[in-house]
């Protein structure tokens, strides 16, 4: 269960990821690698996976004013740098 909590975690953040692209070709009866690409891609932070986190806090963000949504910003902050270590 926490791998997925840590997914979810990852997915709400956004990350990085490298694609591999390789093109082959036939030279002399052998199958090579002719060019292989490299290309960092972004998955930008999923709102989706930041509700479900939040959905697991019990406090109403309705009822908070901006000084309690700002202690609470700073405490899902800090257990999100916390599941990372």
């Amino acid at each position: 269960m926490d791998n997925v909590k840590e997914l979810l975690i990852k997915k709400a953040k956004g990350y990085y990821y490298d694609e591999i692209t390789e093109e082959r070709a036939i030279v002399n009866d052998q199958l090579i690698m002719v060019r292989q690409k490299i290309k960092t891609k972004h998955i930008p932070p999923d709102t989706t996976a930041v509700k479900l986190l939040m959905g697991q806090n019990q406090t109403n963000l309705d009822l908070l004013d901006l000084e309690g949504l700002t202690l609470e910003k700073n405490k899902l902050l800090k257990e999100l740098e916390n599941y990372e270590n």
